[in-house]
């Protein structure tokens, strides 16, 4: 099903995507930034998963399930629409045996689509199977059915209430 998808997803775009490498994943930061062996931290385009530094739900295991996926393997790019993220990280599509990680981290339920970037290249495929994950409740959406985006946005929302509201 997956190729097949995958294969759906070329045709969209018109042909294959032009990938540039190959390059050795030599670190995996969390699970959607990598280091490189040429000195590049990568940052996966169109998609967020969440923090270990945060104590966000799933997010060890996102950083395991790419760790055991790429970590001091062969990694092929593809360019996106923008080249870098306000951290100054290399964002790109990273492709291992000619698979779309990006989109896979997504399908399995490792990370979430990064709507700010609603213009990436692969918006609408990130989109349905971000909705796939989660009306099967697989990995980050079983932490309780929300991303940990929205569970975020939800407490600053709270917090933002106490410290705004009048309470005489």
């Amino acid at each position: 099903m997956r190729i097949l998808f995958l294969l759906v997803c070329f045709l969209l775009v018109g042909c294959s995507p032009e990938l540039t490498g190959t390059y050795e994943v030599v670190k995996v930061i969390d699970g959607d930034t990598v280091d490189l062996d040429n000195g590049v931290r990568i940052r996966f385009s169109g998609i967020n998963t969440p923090e270990i530094s945060k104590g966000d739900c799933y997010a060890k295991e996102a950083k395991a399930f790419l760790s055991d996926l790429i970590l001091n393997k062969e990694v092929y790019l593809e360019k996106d629409f923008a080249a870098k993220d306000i951290y100054g990280r290399s964002l790109k599509y990273v492709y291992f045996k000619n698979v779309n990680i990006n989109l896979l981290l997504v399908e399995e339920g490792y990370a979430e689509v990064f709507a700010v970037f609603s213009n990436t290249t692969y918006y609408e495929e990130l989109v349905e199977l971000e909705n796939e994950a989660r009306k099967e409740n697989k990995g980050l959406w079983s932490c309780d059915g929300r991303s940990f985006t929205e569970i975020k946005k939800e407490k600053i929302n709270w917090k933002k209430l106490l410290l705004t509201s009048n309470w005489d």
